[in-house]
């Protein structure tokens, strides 16, 4: 390994664990954000020095939060592994991919469940269940906005780095 791969690598793995990732997923991130080409699994463990077993299980979280690749080889059961390097896209794709489920989620089931109660409510708990039900509603239906405007100004920001380039 490089020293300037070494200090690369250390520097991500110190700034993932202020983010509040682990050690060992830290210093994987790292390594894979790092890495120019795709790389295996096993290769990814001779690198950072894990099992492949916690290469595994570490891949299978970043896999869920769509930073990562994993590329199938044709005719081998070898996983190779890519990460994005645009931490402008990166970023767009972790905030659409999980709260928008959970925001279609809320927005198709949610409404009826406040429909069916509304104004039947009967005991004093209840209706402070109620409110607190339709408060979340509505703080996702405000949130979806939110996530929709730092859409548009991430997408804006990538338009002027490809005019720029």
């Amino acid at each position: 390994m490089s020293e300037l791969e070494k200090e690369s690598v250390e520097f991500f793995t110190q700034n993932l664990r202020i983010k509040g990732l682990d050690d060992s997923l830290s210093k994987i991130t790292a390594t894979l954000f790092l890495e120019p080409d795709d790389i295996s699994m096993d290769e990814l463990a001779e690198k950072t020095g894990y099992s492949p077993a916690t290469i595994s299980t570490k891949i299978k979280f970043l896999d869920q939060t769509g930073f990562i690749k994993k590329i199938h080889t044709q005719g081998s059961k070898r996983i190779l592994l890519r990460m994005e390097k645009d931490i402008l896209s990166s970023l767009k794709e972790s905030m659409m991919t999980r709260p928008m489920k959970i925001i279609a989620y809320v927005k198709e089931k949610l409404p009826a469940i406040l429909e069916k109660h509304r104004g039947k409510v009967k005991s004093e708990e209840d209706k402070k269940r109620f409110r607190i039900l339709d408060e979340y509603y509505k703080q996702v239906i405000r949130m979806e906005f939110i996530i929709n405007d730092v859409m548009k100004h991430l997408e804006e920001l990538q338009s002027k780095e490809l005019k720029a380039q």
